[in-house]
């Protein structure tokens, strides 16, 4: 995996606000969350029990998690060129994240899923959907992938193909 800069930006309160569980209570244990003002905001409980969840996934979890950062940073840019730069520190984070994450952690087809969001906001429909469809063959039981499948199908204009998606998604994690 290429080098990534998780370490290098402290979260916005919005940006706190709207991440994920899993990512606060990764952020709080790095060495720079620890010495930030959220570091008490998650208990070592809610730490513990995503560690526990994620396995292996976890020690890198934070670039997947500043990937989710900077992807809303480029969606917020006032520049085309903020906008590149963000959207390229979002793939480096994600997939350092996933060089990480054995592909057999059902975590894995996440950060792939975001990834591949990335990818189609770059305007790489194709590196998105095959993404995607490494994400889908490595968890099929995991309804993320179908649902990101059809959000980027459906922005590119796809809406078949996007109905299609979250049909065979529906199918393949019916319980």
């Amino acid at each position: 995996p290429g080098a990534a800069r998780a370490y290098d930006f402290q979260p916005t309160a919005a940006e706190w606000a709207g991440w994920p569980e899993q990512c606060k209570a990764r952020f709080v244990v790095t060495n720079i969350g620890r010495t930030s003002e959220y570091v008490n905001s998650i208990s070592r409980d809610v730490t513990d029990l995503w560690q526990a969840r994620l396995g292996e996934c976890f020690g890198m979890l934070h670039h997947h998690c500043a990937g989710l950062v900077h992807l809303e940073r480029a969606r917020s840019a006032v520049s085309q060129n903020a906008r590149e730069f963000e959207l390229d520190n979002a793939v480096t984070e994600h997939t350092y994240a996933a060089g990480y994450c054995p592909r057999s952690n059902p975590f894995w087809s996440n950060i792939e899923a975001n990834l591949s969001i990335v990818y189609a906001e770059q305007g790489n429909l194709g590196k998105s959907l095959l993404t995607l469809d490494e994400a889908v063959a490595a968890h099929p039981d995991y309804d993320g992938s179908y649902i990101a499948k059809s959000i980027v199908l459906k922005r590119a204009g796809k809406a078949a193909e996007s109905r299609t998606a979250l049909i065979e998604g529906s199918k393949a994690t019916a319980q």
